[in-house]
């Protein structure tokens, strides 16, 4: 990823890519890998993120998904001056799905469901085969061409990508006051 994203930087730099592409073309995650314990050899701490993300599945079967992962995130980083929230906590978690016109039980009892860990089995496989690695990740799939952009610096680069525009944008930061008005 990193070259790739070399490449891309370089491009709009007026400089030429094609080294970095070579070495982009060298390294790859090995397929079928499950780096839920460890990723890329590296130990994880205890952290369980499949319970919010569990939930969220639930509550995207629900149709309530997007509006779901909108209010965790504005929990998680206390966008709305509550206070940040441990989102992987259950009490939190059933508050967020309530937020949403969500059976806050319902989406509890969602993360044991079979059916949830199956859908949350296939979401790994896929993000895994798709090289995801941290969030947010973008994956672009346009005119047979896969891209890949990782991280809140690289929006510009994703909105450039999809608009077929030959320089960055420019997007312009938005406080939540600005937004909420």
């Amino acid at each position: 990823y990193i070259f790739t994203d070399a490449a891309r930087q370089a491009e709009l730099a007026g400089l030429n890519r094609d080294t970095f592409d070579a070495l982009a073309k060298h390294f790859s995650l090995p397929k079928g890998a499950d780096y839920r314990q460890a990723k890329t050899g590296v130990p994880m701490g205890e952290e369980h993120w499949d319970r919010t993300h569990k939930a969220f599945l639930h509550a995207l079967n629900e149709g309530k998904g997007w509006e779901f992962a909108d209010k965790t995130c504005i929990r998680r980083f206390n966008f709305d001056g509550q206070g940040a929230a441990d989102v992987m906590n259950d009490e939190v978690i059933k508050s967020i799905a309530a937020s949403c016109n969500i059976d806050g039980n319902a989406a509890i009892s969602a993360i044991d469901d079979p059916a949830i860990n199956r859908q949350m089995d296939e979401v790994i496989c896929e993000s895994n085969d798709l090289g995801v690695f941290g969030v947010p990740f973008f994956v672009l799939e346009q005119n047979s061409k896969t891209e890949r952009f990782w991280g809140n610096d690289r929006l510009e680069y994703v909105l450039k990508q999809i608009d077929g525009l030959k320089a960055l944008p420019m997007i312009m930061p938005v406080t939540l006051d600005t937004v909420c008005r």
